[in-house]
């Protein structure tokens, strides 16, 4: 059968409940603190009295040895009077709003109620039934959302800014060195373990000026001003009020600006010509004084500076040397190149080495040696990307969406590539595999049928162009009808010989030709301005002669002028878009064979200035530049 063990009583003494009441953890009521002290006047003992005004930081960094400032457990006197002197009248209990604790926020004001009707002494008074018209004043909506009903604020232990110059550094641990050894020689060992005063450039300048000699027997002592050194570690009531004010948000007063408490690396190293070498001999791991001596300087220096000695760094500071070498060690670079840049100089002057900010890629070293043309031109042929993984989707989170796949997210993609691209069916090895790409593309979507006629003919794929027309693929968008087939990249009734005039495949265009002469429509019809314009820009240099005999252009007879009714009001328009998109593009070859009909409008501006018609743009050409721009091409 099992046993329950049996506990011991405690060895220590009998605690008494009756005559050792223990303090509530929370602030009582005064209510409370009343029937407490109360209670506690009959039994002929007091209860230990908590203060209920102490900010919440009085006692950070201390002990129960440490004294604190009067200023902070005196209790006002409304908190130690009796219940019986308190106003006759006043509620006190539960529901009823409290002075705050500490001052750190604002309770609502109490619910006042107006006066009834009959208790009105005006007798014109008429009570109102609705509300209407009157304005909101006050409430306790969204009270505690406010920023002016809270006034507390957090008082950090670190500076804002931390220190990392080296001689600064080494200005804090001396500092605190010799603050640590002047309470211990003083015998004032609760304040080792407290909170110091963090003080002024006068009191930092005091510390500079002492003088720390170590003995061969590892004896310390300290030479100058030490009982300045320790008043400067006293804390007054006047400095602890106004600190505790800052802390508790209860001064109205404008913050004033930070005492400067960091001197310059200048001045520093003017006092560290006075300083005798052998005080970074001083030991910091004395078994009797380690935890009171050697922590307080770590926290005085993680005070003064924001450097905190990570704990697995604690066994290695045994001496004020080595606590240095731990504080002021440089940051790491970030990379390798960086580090060899700063630091090895001779390295980076070598012949026969160089150094890269970032990796070295395949394609970058092909680039250096000139190989990388050959390969963007295999690329292109097999629709691959130049650089990267253009066909890998990025972070979506980073990068929007493209337009297109907003519009079409069952054929676009979040980078606006369709399901050719995506697929990559261009990118396979034989025309024949091409086509059976195509065919099951096509079998999936037929309503793409005309962005894919589109995509092949742009890229001049003849073999594909044969195969969609042969599968039935309408060439021409109807603008009468609702027609499904209808790429996004063209306007209503765009044809898919502008994209093969573009991509400078006249192959590719008679094959549109003669299918949209299958379905009744006439040659001359499918060469429009933009026709004419992609044809100016294309690579292929007979694109745009045959574009200009398929529109049904006429040719000066015998190579003489023009007549004056030669071209249409239509032709002239598009030959004025073909010349402006080749001269954008680059293509001022392409221009030679639009020369005559740049001549004989300008032949005709004088006659179409009389009647207030707009000119095209190279009107204002002179013979001799025409001239020398056709002999230049």
């Amino acid at each position: 059968m099992r046993r329950i063990a049996r506990l011991r009583r405690p060895s220590g003494p009998a605690v008494s409940a009756a005559k050792q009441p223990i303090a509530p953890l929370a602030c009582p009521s005064p209510a409370a603190r009343a029937s407490i002290h109360t209670t506690s006047q009959t039994n002929g003992t007091r209860p230990a009295t908590v203060p209920s005004r102490s900010p919440p930081l009085a006692r950070f960094y201390s002990t129960e040895n440490q004294a604190v400032p009067r200023s902070l457990v005196t209790p006002g006197a409304e908190e130690d009077a009796p219940l019986s002197a308190r106003p006759e009248g006043e509620i006190v209990g539960e529901g009823t709003a409290q002075e705050p604790q500490g001052g750190l926020y604002v309770t609502p004001p109490r619910r006042t109620t107006a006066k009834r009707p009959d208790e009105v002494a005006d007798s014109s008074y008429v009570p109102a039934t609705v509300a209407d018209g009157l304005e909101s004043v006050g409430g306790v909506e969204n009270w505690w959302e406010k920023k002016d009903h809270w006034k507390g604020g957090f008082v950090g232990f670190r500076p804002k800014r931390k220190i990392v110059e080296p001689l600064v550094l080494e200005a804090a641990v001396r500092r605190a060195v010799a603050e640590a050894f002047a309470l211990r020689q003083a015998g004032r060992s609760d304040d080792l373990v407290g909170v110091w005063p963090e003080g002024d450039l006068r009191q930092m300048r005091r510390s500079l000026e002492l003088g720390i000699t170590v003995a061969e027997d590892g004896q310390v002592s300290l030479n100058g001003d030490v009982a300045g050194l320790l008043e400067d570690l006293s804390w007054k009531d006047g400095v602890q009020e106004s600190a505790e004010g800052s802390a508790t948000g209860g001064s109205s007063a404008p913050p004033k600006a930070a005492k400067k408490t960091v001197l310059s690396a200048e001045e520093v190293s003017e006092h560290k010509e006075s300083w005798d070498a052998s005080w970074k001999s001083v030991a910091l791991d004395d078994p009797r004084m380690k935890f009171a001596t050697g922590l307080q300087v770590t926290k005085r220096i993680f005070q003064l500076t924001g450097q905190l000695v990570p704990d697995h760094k604690l066994p290695e500071v045994t001496n004020v040397h080595t606590l240095l070498r731990v504080l002021q060690k440089p940051p790491k670079p970030q990379t390798l190149t960086e580090e060899i840049l700063k630091r090895r100089q001779e390295l980076v002057e070598l012949p026969n080495v160089t150094f890269s900010a970032k990796r070295v890629t395949r394609g970058d070293k092909e680039k250096a040696v000139g190989r990388f043309k050959l390969i963007e031109e295999e690329l292109r042929k097999r629709d691959l990307p130049l650089e990267g993984h253009g066909f890998a989707r990025k972070n979506k989170e980073r990068e929007p969406p493209h337009p297109a796949f907003l519009e079409g997210p069952d054929w676009y993609d979040a980078l606006g590539q369709d399901l050719v691209k995506q697929r990559r069916i261009c990118a396979r090895a034989s025309e024949s595999e091409q086509v059976e790409e195509f065919r099951r593309l096509l079998a999936e979507r037929p309503d793409r049928g005309l962005d894919m006629l589109f995509g092949a003919a742009v890229k001049g794929k003849t073999h594909v162009v044969r195969f969609l027309l042969g599968a039935g693929v309408r060439p021409t968008a109807d603008e009468d009808r609702d027609d499904e087939e209808h790429a996004d990249v063209a306007e209503e009734g765009a044809n898919a010989f502008e994209p093969a005039a573009l991509g400078g495949s006249i192959e590719c265009a008679e094959l549109v030709l003669g299918r949209a002469e299958q379905l009744g429509t006439p040659r001359a019809e499918l060469v429009t301005a933009l026709a004419l314009a992609s044809a100016a820009q294309s690579d292929g240099p007979d694109m745009l002669g045959f574009v200009l005999d398929t529109g049904g252009f006429p040719r000066p007879p015998g190579g003489g002028t023009w007549e004056t009714d030669a071209l249409t009001d239509g032709m002239k328009e598009k030959i004025e878009k073909a010349s402006a998109r080749t001269l954008w593009a680059g293509k001022h070859k392409a221009l030679r064979p639009l020369f005559a009909y740049i001549g004989d409008s300008r032949r005709k501006a004088s006659a179409a200035a009389d009647v207030d018609r707009r000119q095209p743009y190279w009107t204002s050409l002179s013979d001799e530049t025409l001239a020398s721009l056709n002999s230049a091409l």
